[in-house]
């Protein structure tokens, strides 16, 4: 679990590299400090920096970063994520099944069930995948 005061000294870190117009290094210390967010399940940290504003959003858009904003209640912003990483990566199963299940709970079956088939064709053997949303 980081500390609120390391976080900000990152934070700060980041934004210092911005100022000096060392975007390549602010980005990747962005990356790290998320990726070690996520291993700690501090979602709520993801999705400060994403909401910052710190680094331009769309080179946050990440697999982690949209989980983040599912678990702490920002699914229509998860969704614009996963919609920009679907089109980044048009194969990748957990993208494809997690914005499913943002679908599924606005009701939009018919799309969610599509997104969760193409995720099945690509990982059959996946048991998120593998038939526990085809059922519901």
């Amino acid at each position: 679990m980081m500390k609120i005061k390391d976080f900000n000294n990152r934070k700060k870190e980041i934004k210092a590299y911005i100022e000096s117009g060392d975007l390549e290094d602010a980005i990747e210390a962005s990356t790290d400090l998320i990726e070690e967010l996520f291993e700690d399940k501090e979602f709520s940290k993801i999705v400060d920096i994403f909401h910052s504003k710190l680094i331009r959003p769309k080179l946050l858009f990440t697999f982690e970063v949209a989980y983040s904003l599912v678990e702490s209640g920002f699914k229509n912003e998860a969704e614009e994520v996963y919609e920009y990483l679907l089109a980044q990566e048009p194969r990748n199963s957990s993208v494809l099944n997690n914005l499913s299940n943002i679908r599924k709970e606005k009701g939009m079956i018919e799309p969610a069930f599509e997104l969760i088939q193409r995720a099945y064709e690509i990982e059959p053997n996946d048991e998120e995948t593998g038939g526990s949303h085809l059922k519901n």
